[in-house]
């Protein structure tokens, strides 16, 4: 369970795989709860407490990446702020304005998308308003393809 003070969330992410394990608790503080209108930065703190199982190199390189990158365009966003359109300029703005590779911005892709995935297990986003989590698997390839 992920667990504030006042309720807990139920967090069971390892049940089907193994069954005596029935569920654990990642204690967040009350100020980072879920929801729809909590900002990105919550929810990265969220993604912080809970990622496991990487190298910490890598780990280091998603902090990176989200500090230098995402936190100045969509920190104080709300889920609900998040638009399709948004998230696609960023990435355009990224790669004609400050020049970056587009396999670079496909890993800031990858780090938006690792947040985001702790919002859609929460259930308060559904991916739809975003391009990171919908059928289109990159908004970023194709983009310059005109």
């Amino acid at each position: 369970m992920i667990c504030t003070q006042d309720k807990p969330i139920v967090f069971r992410p390892f049940e089907t795989l193994y069954p005596s394990f029935s569920a654990f608790c990642i204690f967040i503080p009350q100020n980072l709860m879920t929801g729809p209108n909590v900002t990105i930065n919550s929810y990265f703190e969220i993604w912080k407490k809970i990622k496991s199982g990487i190298r910490n190199t890598s780990f280091a390189t998603y902090l990176r990446i989200y500090q230098r990158y995402i936190e100045p365009q969509f920190g104080n966003t709300t889920l609900r702020g998040l638009s399709y359109s948004k998230v696609v300029l960023f990435y355009k703005d990224l790669i004609e304005n400050r020049n970056l590779n587009v396999s670079y911005v496909n890993n800031i892709n990858k780090v938006l998308c690792m947040i985001l995935d702790v919002a859609i297990r929460d259930g308060v986003y559904g991916g739809g308003n975003c391009g990171v989590r919908t059928r289109d698997p990159s908004p970023v390839k194709g983009m310059l393809s005109r």
